[in-house]
């Protein structure tokens, strides 16, 4: 089956955003813009809300969008990529644009339901890929009793092996003090922040060899196909590339994650919630064998919106796929998902 990425283009404005706390949000808009005769602003705009928490945005993340019909808005959360100042906490300030179309995968997706959540008229769309709840059961999923350290075992015996025994039964608690330790003085635990990457890429995608991804330029009668393969080690391309070195999204994960990720527990499937939500049209993509984020959130998340089971075909679940937005088959329809939602009325 194909696997269709819209062509690499640039953007055509940058630059940073002053929030609270000396902060700086790095941000690039690519595909249609303000029309300079009329003034009027063209294309839908659509965010892509990154994953990690922590791991900033990459020229790949564009292709998933026709750059014919959307204005493309990519930026790094607070710490991370090109923001700054690098590795540090902090919250997303509301974004005041209406009629966003919202893409997110992973902590990309609750930052998509939070935000629609607290502002469900400024919503268009969602696109939910590797959904997560910020629950307990999620944390624990990927850090103490999912899968993965059954069909990792060597790679989780490397995670394990920079903290101590009588530390290993909290290894999100055990990292964080490395990571993020209470000392302003103290070194950041270079062998814990590498060890982490590993973890997270080694996880996060079933295929482990690159993939070639073909594009297809959708644009009228003009079909044009190329091929480039997709890094596989995408987590530590963006790390090591941005400022800072490679250390700050495994800084700002165990922060998030240690924290509970400054949400309730359940807070994003309460009926009040889930109410100001239910008019929205959601597109929810989830790999059946996603070992990062488990396949039951998007069930519940689904069951909590009262969408029918899917038929087979549709985008729940993924078969042959894990978390990964680079996995063909999600790849491929999370292309589709972004061509249908800009087309409804």
């Amino acid at each position: 089956m194909s696997k269709a990425l819209y062509p690499a283009i640039d953007p055509y404005h940058k630059g940073f955003l002053d929030v609270t706390g000396g902060h700086k949000i790095h941000y690039e808009v690519s595909g249609l813009k303000i029309d300079e005769e009329s003034g009027a602003v063209v294309g839908a705009p659509v965010v892509f809300l990154h994953g990690g928490p922590g791991r900033g945005t990459h020229p790949h993340d564009r292709r998933f969008f026709n750059p014919h019909k959307y204005r493309i808005i990519l930026f790094d959360q607070r710490g991370a990529g090109k923001s700054t100042p690098s590795a540090n906490s902090g919250k997303i300030e509301n974004n005041t644009t209406n009629g966003l179309h919202n893409f997110g995968g992973g902590w990309g997706s609750i930052l998509a339901l939070a935000y629609a959540q607290r502002n469900p008229c400024r919503v268009r769309s969602m696109v939910l890929r590797g959904i997560s709840l910020a629950s307990t059961r999620e944390r624990e999923f990927l850090f103490k009793n999912g899968p993965a350290l059954a069909i990792l075992p060597d790679t989780w015996k490397n995670f394990c092996s920079p903290i101590p025994e009588d530390e290993q039964d909290d290894m999100i608690k055990a990292y964080n003090k490395r990571l993020n330790p209470s000392d302003d003085n103290a070194e950041v635990d270079k062998t814990a922040a590498n060890m982490w990457i590993e973890w997270v890429r080694r996880t996060y995608r079933i295929l482990s060899e690159e993939v070639d991804v073909t594009d297809i330029v959708k644009f009228g009668s003009n079909t044009k196909n190329q091929t480039e393969a997709v890094p596989v080690n995408f987590y530590a391309e963006v790390e090591t590339n941005a400022p800072g070195g490679n250390h700050f999204f495994p800084r700002i994960m165990a922060h998030y994650l240690a924290n509970e990720y400054f949400l309730d527990e359940g807070e994003l499937l309460r009926q009040r919630n889930i109410a100001k939500i239910r008019e929205i049209p959601i597109v929810m993509i989830h790999g059946r064998y996603d070992i990062v984020t488990p396949f039951g959130s998007a069930s519940e998340l689904r069951d909590a919106l009262g969408v029918p089971a899917p038929e087979p075909g549709d985008s729940i679940p993924v078969p042959g796929a894990g978390h990964s937005a680079r996995e063909p088959e999600i790849l491929r329809l999370l292309v589709e998902a972004t061509d249908h939602v800009v087309d409804l009325p």
